[in-house]
């Protein structure tokens, strides 16, 4: 069985959370088994299909606020970086997202 990996910031309610668990059904129905690993689990405003296995990092509130992209001097943890690399080590996932 195909593994597909989702890494996704949050589940707070928004499009993108929307889009990506209708892709993950979508992997679902074909067969796939589908993970998601979420970085900020506090504020979870949907739920994952129950078919998905969902896995809580929770990084620091101090990485996750404000825009990841705009402020490239925050950097992760080095346990939470080994902690994300070691979950797609063990899933050795088909697929990354």
């Amino acid at each position: 069985m195909k593994k597909i990996l989702f890494i996704q910031d949050a589940l707070y309610g928004g499009g993108v959370e929307r889009i990506t668990i209708d892709i993950a059904k979508k992997f679902i129905d074909l067969g796939y088994k589908v993970s998601y690993a979420i970085l900020d689990s506090s504020n979870i405003g949907m739920q994952l299909p129950k078919e998905v296995k969902q896995i809580n990092i929770d990084v620091d509130s101090y990485f996750m606020s404000g825009n990841l992209w705009r402020n490239k001097n925050k950097i992760l943890d080095k346990n939470k970086q080994e902690e994300i690399q070691n979950i797609i080590k063990t899933m050795n996932p088909d697929l990354l997202l």
